[in-house]
């Protein structure tokens, strides 16, 4: 039986190990983030790229991102979950072009999820060898760079 969770002191080691974890999480998408290449393919191209653009662009002229006018015969577009708006990450399609936003924004979905689950396993008291494989089996794993394609499943 498992007991509470204990409160692990997160200290320097800690960062280093982080570090790592967000650097290989950088190597992943280093063509993206450095290279100039892009992942547009399928949905990218043909779904997310429209959506993410729609937001940037009515919140660029002062507009809240409430309505697709595109899709159908509109939907909500401030409440889709394809464009997870109230998702902080998401605020880089609103600050750089699509294809630089979108290489940082899988680096930090990634590197959230490897965050997120170190902390959580040092809060069961496991030592750092044990969360760091695990922050790495789930953050840096091929789930959530299988999901490339659908940044709004990896960003989840």
């Amino acid at each position: 039986m498992l007991s509470a969770p204990s409160a692990a002191r997160v200290g320097a080691k800690d960062a280093y190990i982080l570090g790592a974890l967000f650097a290989v999480a950088a190597l992943i998408h280093l063509p993206v983030l450095f290279g100039g290449e892009t992942y547009f393919s399928n949905d990218l191209s043909q779904v997310y790229h429209a959506w993410y653009g729609l937001s940037a662009e009515q919140m660029q002229r002062g507009q809240a991102p409430l309505w697709n006018p595109y899709s159908y015969f509109g939907i909500p577009l401030l409440a889709n979950m394809q464009t997870g708006i109230y998702y902080p990450p998401a605020m880089l399609f609103q600050l750089f072009p699509f294809t630089l936003a979108l290489g940082f924004f899988l680096w930090s979905s990634q590197a959230l999820a490897a965050l997120w689950t170190y902390l959580w396993l040092r809060r069961w008291g496991l030592g750092r060898p044990a969360c760091a494989a695990g922050a790495a089996v789930f953050g840096l794993g091929g789930t959530l760079v299988g999901y490339s394609q659908l940044p709004n499943l990896s960003a989840t």
